[in-house]
């Protein structure tokens, strides 16, 4: 069995606090700047864009072109923070747990496999070792923030524990099929959810959304609302008759 400390050098864990753009804080800014060449920057997004979209984001998201797959180096990684832009996780289940446990494999992975020196994220303006919430604060449940925020921490230690254990780091590519078949439909279908809710009843013209489980969930979302607009019109028509 190797040893962990011999296998690995620790990583830097750089907390910075957004203060305005074109400065220290600002990823968009900070991932140009030569003395960044070797951070791996740690972005903070929902699962449905991460999975669908590949361009720039709200927040640290403006790195999503930076990530995988989209970039075949990367230098950025994303924290699924809600299921889409209605808002953050409010609590930490099981499911949401391993949403983000799986990012972290992806954020192991590159560690070991590229040559980085520091891991660079954005931080709470009144404590560095938690996460900063962005557009999220008023719906991140508080369990979410400290699980992250920890497994931020956390990070030399779990991959020396690896190392150290024998175990194989997962490929990039195997960690993006498992976020697809695990939380693909959740989150298109979450976001169904939040589009209808805000008043647009047909689903876009998507071939994502063809998928038969989400079909299947929109159509009988919508079947009872149907149903009942079938028997209203039936007692119309045999009131008139």
């Amino acid at each position: 069995m190797a040893d962990a400390e011999e296998e690995w050098s620790d990583v830097g864990i750089q907390p910075v606090c957004f203060k305005g753009c074109n400065k220290v804080g600002d990823f968009d800014y900070m991932i140009k700047d030569i003395h960044h060449g070797r951070s791996l920057f740690l972005i903070f997004e929902n699962i449905h864009d991460m999975l669908e979209k590949e361009v720039a984001g709200g927040g640290t998201a403006v790195l999503r072109p930076w990530c995988f797959p989209q970039e075949k180096t990367p230098r950025a990684a994303g924290v699924p923070t809600g299921w889409t832009t209605a808002g953050g996780f409010p609590e930490l289940t099981k499911q949401v747990q391993y949403a983000i446990d799986l990012a972290f494999e992806r954020i192991h992975t590159l560690l070991h496999t590229y040559n980085f020196n520091r891991v660079v994220y954005s931080c709470d303006a009144e404590d560095e070792s938690k996460i900063g919430t962005g557009i999220f604060s008023k719906t991140l449940g508080q369990d979410v923030i400290d699980y992250i925020s920890w497994k931020v921490q956390q990070i030399n230690h779990d991959i020396k524990s690896k190392i150290g254990a024998g175990r194989k780091f997962k490929k990039l590519a195997q960690i993006r099929r498992q976020e697809e078949d695990w939380f693909g439909f959740t989150s298109k279908l979450v976001f169904q959810n939040t589009m209808m809710a805000r008043g647009i009843k047909r689903p876009p013209s998507n071939p994502s959304f063809q998928h038969p489980l989400v079909r299947r969930c929109i159509d009988h979302t919508a079947a009872p609302r149907l149903l009942a607009s079938s028997a209203g019109a039936s007692s119309s028509a045999g009131a008139k008759q």
